[in-house]
């Protein structure tokens, strides 16, 4: 983020690879709460409706869930830049080591 003060305060502007752009999308979260009703057709459906909608970003939620790998792939494919949240960026966390412990050993496991 380009946040350098300027004439009105503060810039807000995303910026990749040095160049500022002008980021409009919105908040991807899982469109079932039971995501193993998740598919890549209806993922793609929603993606395609953001860029008919003339997004050109969307924001992946921290709420500890990455969508796969096709996710990023229908993105790139369609132009759209993630921004991607950090795991538990939403909430407040009671971090107890065997919550710690948990969540080390699916990193692990999934291999993070």
């Amino acid at each position: 983020m380009d946040r350098t003060k300027d004439q009105w305060g503060e810039r807000f502007a995303t910026c990749v690879n040095g160049v500022n752009i002008f980021a409009m999308g919105a908040d991807y979260i899982p469109e079932d709460h039971l995501l193993g009703r998740v598919t890549e057709q209806t993922t793609q459906k929603l993606l395609e409706k953001a860029v008919f909608a003339n997004f050109n970003s969307i924001r992946v939620w921290g709420g500890g869930y990455y969508p796969d790998d096709w996710f990023y792939d229908l993105c790139d494919e369609m132009g759209l830049v993630v921004w991607q949240d950090f795991m538990f960026a939403c909430a407040v966390y009671d971090l107890t080591p065997e919550f710690e412990e948990n969540i080390t050993a699916v990193m692990y496991i999934i291999g993070m």
